[in-house]
């Protein structure tokens, strides 16, 4: 334990003089300053590197922790039921909603049959999963948080996966993900578009020139401004 706190009381100092160094950049003008631009940027990453192993620090050896969070649960429910000489239809709705002090998490249920007198469709099932999250969504490399929106789906017709996507809303961006893969397909963030593939219905136009299709089949790169 002594070793430790020796440990933490080092790691303090250098907290200090990395913030220090970052206030002296920022409130000295040219003239008076003694960092240059990528040190500045060394002092704000040493700044945060060691914040992060000072959290870990305190978490780890923590002899006292308290914890406390509010939260919020409840459950709606809706059905509705048609029938006619053709057969039956039903669809049975629900959403749970869950709410602390960081998120709010709606999950959304819709499951639609059909029990048909129609020798082509005798019956038939239709499953939707879906969930709205608004809130704390992850934690960059850094440790700091990232709230935003994360809205995602999941369908199954007669026990068949149709489709499971879901996105993120961020400040920093807008992020596309399928299932099974940790990194977004597409995303935009900071003015630029990245994606693993694209399909462009017509014409891709770049500043004052454009590729545009032509009716027999060529493709033509003209200015067009």
């Amino acid at each position: 334990m002594a070793q430790m706190r020796s440990y933490m009381y080092q790691l303090v100092e250098q907290l200090n003089w990395a913030l220090s160094a970052i206030d002296k950049v920022q409130t000295e003008n040219a003239s008076q300053t003694t960092l240059s631009a990528s040190q500045a940027v060394d002092s704000e990453e040493k700044a945060q590197s060691t914040f992060n192993q000072i959290k870990s620090l305190i978490i780890k050896s923590a002899d006292i922790v308290e914890a406390y969070y509010d939260s919020m649960k409840h459950q709606l429910d809706g059905s509705y039921v048609a029938i006619s000489d053709f057969g039956t239809f039903q669809e049975n709705t629900s959403q749970a909603i869950e709410a602390n002090s960081t998120s709010i998490t709606q999950i959304f249920s819709d499951i639609q049959s059909i029990e048909s007198n129609v020798s082509a469709i005798e019956e038939m099932i239709i499953e939707s999963d879906s969930w709205i999250r608004k809130g704390l969504l992850d934690y960059d490399e850094n440790g700091v948080p990232i709230y935003g929106i994360e809205v995602g789906q999941k369908s199954v017709i007669d026990g068949e996966e149709v489709f499971n996507k879901y996105a993120r809303f961020t400040a920093g961006g807008i992020y596309f993900y399928l299932p099974g893969i940790d990194e977004p397909v597409a995303y935009i963030t900071d003015s630029q578009l990245y994606i693993t593939e694209a399909n462009i219905i017509y014409r891709i136009s770049i500043g004052n020139f454009a590729f545009i299709p032509r009716a027999n089949g060529n493709l033509s790169f003209k200015k067009v401004r």
